[in-house]
């Protein structure tokens, strides 16, 4: 968890995964609540990955936001076991934001029905499986955790006991 952070400043960021590194990565925090200072908000939904969302993902690029607030039905994949590669595709798609201006940005995102299966398709009938959503896999704020080790439990805890900021 990073802390201190100074508010309208980028930071360079070293990745590693397994203690192999990835690569630097420059990040933008938000400017101070307090400062004053302008920021940009970008507010948007219902993305997915078509030629209409290019064009909208290089009008975010455009804006150099601070914050980008997605509320929900992202990637489109209904919970579709088949369609799981829809969410590398989505997130690839933010990445190429953060490459085009430069730096990352705070992304929040919002479930919608289209990213947990709750979706009404003609002759398709759609369960939300044991696992849960695809959505939680790749973003598991919810997930329950070991009281001991802290390790994610592959269940969703009750709404009382669900944190609203994952980090590790």
């Amino acid at each position: 968890m990073l802390t201190n952070l100074v508010g309208a400043t980028r930071y360079k960021i070293r990745v590693f995964y397994s203690n192999k590194f990835q690569k630097d990565i420059t990040y933008k925090t938000l400017p101070a609540p307090d400062s004053n200072l302008p920021y940009t908000m970008i507010n948007s939904g219902d993305s997915g990955h078509t030629d209409v969302v290019k064009k909208l993902n290089d009008g975010v690029a455009a804006q150099n936001p601070d914050i980008w607030y997605i509320g929900g039905d992202l990637a489109y994949d209904d919970n579709l076991d088949a369609c799981y590669y829809t969410w590398d595709i989505y997130i690839n798609d933010i990445e190429r934001i953060f490459n085009k201006i430069g730096y990352m940005f705070p992304v929040v995102l919002g479930v919608g029905n289209h990213d947990v299966g709750l979706n009404e398709l003609p002759g398709i009938n759609i369960t939300v499986s044991a696992a849960g959503p695809k959505f939680h896999t790749f973003f598991p704020q919810h997930y329950a955790r070991d009281p001991n080790t802290y390790a994610i439990i592959k269940s969703i805890p009750d709404i009382k006991d669900r944190s609203t900021v994952f980090y590790h």
